[in-house]
């Protein structure tokens, strides 16, 4: 699978999928495809899975998108002007992002429900469940703004404002502070 991310404010992601290739996205994130590309409104690891997917703050059903006779190419961006983070995971390799990040991934991306403490679920306003993918395969998150990355050393600590985490690995500790 080949990819592009296009634009400065409203980014896109552009693939280029062969025929044996496929991904699905998040509905509503299509924004163009080539005539060879078919889509298909899929409930992705059965019904089970769909109802994991409504409770981290998405949809029941997925788009599969699958080119016949070629290559073809398809379109995914956000709905607010934001950037594009792809992400490549290893074999069970595991990426923590919050609710409404994921834009799209390669067929293999698994979506699953991240528990976190109750104290950042109550105040943190993050919700009550985070969501976790899970590789192998190429998966974009797409946030509203700009991205900034920190890797964090070995104890480092960071604070954030609990509005602006888009994603973290599992390795990080993620916790709540009431600031009075």
């Amino acid at each position: 699978m080949k990819y592009k991310i296009i634009g400065e404010n409203l980014q896109l992601v552009n693939i280029e999928l062969k025929e044996n290739e496929k991904v699905y996205a998040e509905t509503g994130k299509f924004v163009y495809k080539s005539a060879n590309v078919n889509i298909d409104a899929k409930i992705k690891g059965g019904f089970m899975a769909g109802l994991r997917r409504l409770f981290t703050g998405e949809s029941f059903f997925v788009a599969e998108f699958k080119p016949i006779k070629g290559t073809g190419i398809v379109g995914f961006g956000p709905d607010l002007p934001g950037k594009i983070k792809p992400i490549k995971l290893k074999e069970n390799e595991t990426f923590i992002t919050e609710q409404d990040a994921f834009l799209c991934a390669e067929e293999n991306i698994k979506i699953e429900i991240q528990k976190v403490k109750a104290g950042p679920a109550i105040f943190g306003g993050e919700g009550i469940i985070l969501q976790r993918l899970v590789g192998p395969g190429n998966v974009f998150v797409n946030v509203c703004g700009d991205i900034i990355e920190y890797d964090l050393k070995k104890d480092q600590t960071i604070e954030v404002f609990k509005g602006h985490i888009v994603g973290f690995e599992p390795s990080v500790n993620y916790d709540i502070e009431y600031i009075g």
